[in-house]
């Protein structure tokens, strides 16, 4: 019933529409100490840790096997990118570009970077080593967002091609959490969008999330739709 509807609502949707509408070897470790930490304690209030840390890197880097040494370097780049953010950025340049670690790490950073500053976060994202990476960045940075600003999370995901394919999960949770505090601004932004393919994806998306989470709302909103559109042809 509800993938009935959905497809109905696509439907009315293209009747709507009017006809016509239409890995970088030098940014592979790009890691901007500033974004993480504008003012970063002086590295001799925290001298015995900065050793420590420092004989961490040293140690990882040491390390023969691939598996372990990205393991360890990820280790070091969380335990430091506040405190001492020049050996996170060490760290971080090592890792393997697109490895599992580094893809792992690259969420870990860009959600914090997403808390505090969510435009240095994305500034970070696209200095990345790879499309791969840069896409993973921004789909942590949406999530994030979604929250205080689902508008502009769903325009990252758009913008970055993670919604290009039906909208994938990153995509599909970001709508859901939307749905969920305010679905009319949520059918709103699928409305929006441009005439084509990502229009009816995301239209779709919203509906049937809507549908899941507030059948009787949903079906009220379809009906009055559905009236409308017959009244225009009238």
């Amino acid at each position: 019933m509800k993938l009935h509807l959905s497809f109905l609502l696509i439907g009315l949707l293209v009747s709507c529409d009017k006809p016509g509408d239409t890995g970088k070897a030098e940014s592979a470790g790009a890691f901007n100490p500033g974004i993480t930490r504008a003012k970063r304690p002086p590295r001799e209030e925290v001298p015995n840790r900065y050793q420590e840390f420092r004989d961490s890197l040293s140690a990882a880097l040491a390390l023969e096997s691939p598996v372990a040494r990205d393991q360890a370097l990820a280790a070091v780049v969380r335990n430091t990118h506040v405190l001492v953010p020049e050996i996170a950025a060490e760290a971080f340049a090592q890792l393997a570009v697109d490895s599992e670690k580094r893809m792992k790490t690259i969420r870990y950073l860009a959600g914090q970077l997403a808390g505090k500053n969510p435009d240095e976060a994305l500034v970070w994202a696209d200095s990345l080593g790879s499309a791969q990476e840069i896409l993973i960045a921004k789909e942590e940075i949406a999530v994030v967002l979604v929250r205080s600003d689902p508008e502009r999370a769903t325009k990252i995901l758009l913008e970055s091609g993670s919604a290009n394919r039906e909208f994938d999960a990153t995509a599909k949770q970001v709508i859901r959490i939307w749905v969920a505090t305010a679905p009319k601004d949520a059918v709103a932004w699928g409305l929006s969008l441009p005439p084509g393919e990502t229009r009816r994806a995301g239209f779709q998306a919203v509906v049937s999330q809507w549908l899941d989470a507030d059948s009787r709302a949903a079906f009220a909103w379809i009906a009055s739709l559905v009236c409308r559109t017959l009244n225009s042809y009238s």
